[in-house]
């Protein structure tokens, strides 16, 4: 779902943020949590799966029922500001009447407790610009870019905000530092080009378009939007888990490849050959088939030049 840009919906406003019943629920909680001294207290595997959810859906583009995973979740661990930011981003992009404003009172609320949270401050800027607020955004966009300076959506969305209040020789430092951040970003290309017309600097503008243009086939390339998973990676739901307990460090032993083997399977009478990929998908020390043709299969090795199904 598209957001509609504030410049060309609706005239820039302020926003006066107010407790809310939800946010004074969450800090009553979170005092009741943390107000103590204590640390909080470890993540349920059952708590990492309901957030891990709630960010599946959002993959899913189920945005109502992620809001409703993260709700359910923050209710029971007011004190996990991850899963208080999801909720917030789950929210913006559910795009109910009021769900903006109900987005950033949940940022502000993590900011107060954590005004380093790098999602909630991101997140904050863009929800400002999108508001029409370019002073409050821009605020919050340059903690963001001093703290992450490779980030380019930052950069980017400082360009933006610079270019609605016309201060057009700083959007266009702020659009190459993007592009220089994320070469694959064509939105940061376009704005360049942009600003460098509005100077008058024709070559130099024509120069980014066509670099923008170039792009405009690349898989690689990407776009800055008000839009999930266009917003950069700090305007996505975070999934959490614990790493694997231990990793293979050293190669196995023995040839890289080893003898062929004739395999005793088709044939296929009335039907082409499939194409076969080999790998050793279970790490049984045993080769697996994968057959991908009109009806593909998946063999498992048995060893000794034997396959099942």
């Amino acid at each position: 779902m598209r957001w509609t840009h504030a410049s060309a919906a609706r005239s820039p406003i302020s926003i006066v943020i107010r407790p809310s019943p939800i946010r004074l629920l969450l800090f009553v909680a979170a005092l009741a949590v943390t107000g103590c001294g204590r640390e909080p207290a470890p993540f349920s595997a059952a708590d990492i799966a309901a957030n891990n959810r709630g960010v599946a859906l959002m993959g899913y583009f189920d945005y109502p029922g992620a809001r409703d995973v993260f709700a359910e979740l923050v209710e029971r661990r007011p004190d996990w500001l991850d899963a208080r930011a999801n909720l917030a981003i789950a929210t913006l992009n559910r795009q109910e009447e009021g769900d903006e404003t109900r987005a950033l009172e949940i940022f502000a609320a993590v900011l107060d407790e954590a005004p380093d949270h790098p999602r909630a401050r991101y997140m904050s800027g863009l929800l400002n610009l999108y508001l029409g607020n370019t002073a409050a955004s821009l605020e919050h966009l340059y903690q963001v870019a001093e703290a992450d300076p490779d980030d380019a959506y930052a950069a980017y969305f400082i360009g933006q905000n610079l270019l609605q209040e016309g201060r057009l020789d700083e959007t266009l430092d702020w659009f190459r530092r993007a592009a220089e951040a994320d070469p694959y970003l064509r939105s940061a290309y376009y704005g360049a080009g942009l600003a460098a017309r509005r100077l008058g600097q024709g070559d130099v503008a024509r120069d980014w378009l066509g670099q923008y243009q170039r792009l405009s086939d690349n898989p690689r390339a990407r776009l800055a939007e008000f839009k999930y998973t266009r917003m950069g990676p700090k305007g996505m739901a975070l999934a959490v888990g614990t790493a694997p307990e231990s990793l293979p460090t050293e190669a196995p032993a023995g040839p890289l490849f080893a003898a062929p083997v004739d395999l005793a399977i088709g044939p296929w009478p009335l039907l082409p050959a499939p194409s076969l990929t080999t790998a050793d998908l279970d790490g049984d020390g045993a080769q697996d088939l994968l057959l991908a043709g009109a009806r593909t299969q998946v063999l498992r090795g048995a060893g000794a030049g034997a396959y099942e199904a």
